[in-house]
């Protein structure tokens, strides 16, 4: 009896160890890469969040409401942008990648290639105004609040530009808090990221540095504008009629 018991638990060690699983059980934040963005020439790419209601594999209810706080990072190691975006239970949101996140960068124009590091979070800032183009409630200046381990899950997916042009697809790698293979991987990378949000993007006022989470999305920011379709172009009038010419006699 005791065998089977010991193989059950070796296997469930097994398990646990995979890369994609483990770290979806303890992940503070997940990150992705960009390149090839705002070059002509080249399609965009999306990005794709979605709330987890239900932790796969456990019948565990979420935490309702959801702010993916969203920090963009130059392939320079700066900050380019930044933004919250907040998305219902089992909600999806759907992000270009050159007019919501990578547009609009700290120094003004936009970023080509770069890292992006998306934070689970409990609405964390209902009585703080979140910066243009993000949810209420969703200030990604203000330190993520994340509950119990495995509580607070987002998943997320983007389409990557190769430099042949072709578009693929993969999902966004979880960080662990586990020093041995990561330092950054922890909670102090979280506050850090939201320190840095609100020295360079919130304080300096210019507007730049700020993502947004408005388009084809779950909750898109209150503040925004509904899209305006573009008047239509005038209808030309049609031409005049030619006299035809008179038969030579």
């Amino acid at each position: 009896m005791l065998r089977p018991r010991l193989l059950a638990f070796a296997v469930l060690a097994m398990i646990l160890a995979l890369p994609g699983l483990s770290q979806a059980q303890a992940g503070f934040y997940v990150v992705d890469y960009f390149d090839n963005a705002n070059v002509p020439g080249y399609n965009d790419a999306t990005v794709r969040i979605n709330n987890v209601g239900i932790i796969p594999g456990t019948g565990v209810a979420g935490v309702g409401d959801q702010c993916a706080l969203i920090y963009v990072w130059a392939a320079d190691q700066q900050l380019a942008e930044c933004c919250g975006c907040r998305i219902t239970p089992n909600g999806l949101i759907r992000l270009s990648v050159n007019n919501n996140l990578t547009g609009n960068a700290l120094t003004g124009g936009s970023v080509t290639k770069g890292t992006f590091v998306i934070v689970p979070s409990l609405p964390n800032a209902a009585a703080l105004p979140a910066p243009p183009g993000s949810s209420a409630g969703c200030n990604p200046a203000v330190v993520a609040i994340q509950t119990a381990l495995g509580n607070t899950v987002i998943s997320a997916w983007a389409t990557h530009v190769q430099d042949s042009g072709e578009q693929t697809e993969g999902n966004f790698i979880a960080g662990i808090n586990n020093t041995a293979r990561n330092a950054d991987f922890s909670a102090a990378a979280v506050v850090a990221a939201a320190a840095k949000c609100q020295v360079a993007n919130i304080l300096g006022g210019s507007g730049h540095g700020l993502c947004n989470c408005a388009g084809d999305g779950d909750d898109p920011p209150a503040a925004d504008p509904p899209p305006v379709d573009p008047p239509p172009l005038p209808i030309a009038p049609p031409p005049l009629p030619i006299a035809p010419l008179p038969l030579a006699r």
